[in-house]
């Protein structure tokens, strides 16, 4: 098992040495609203598009602190699949 900092780091990497881009940020395709976009640290730091790096995020209406659980829903979420491609 990979520890989840170097997970975290590998992924960033490779996102980088892809070259791709999501073509929306996270709030836009997950449809979040106004309320849970105020509070998410993803906006506030206007990371849209790297949104599963940032632990604390909003995914599913909850804050995502705990990293294998918030890997479970990046894995199959649109804005980390666009990047990084399908695992």
């Amino acid at each position: 098992m990979i520890p989840a900092h170097a997970e975290r780091q590998i992924l960033f990497l490779l996102s980088l040495k892809e070259g791709k881009k999501a073509q929306k940020a996270c709030w836009t395709i997950r449809k979040c609203s106004p309320d849970i976009r105020l509070n998410c640290p993803a906006w506030e730091f206007k990371a849209g598009t790297f949104c599963w790096v940032i632990n604390g995020t909003l995914c599913e209406g909850e804050p995502q602190g705990d990293w294998n659980g918030k890997m479970k829903i990046c894995r199959s979420c649109e804005v980390m699949t666009a990047i990084l491609g399908s695992e």
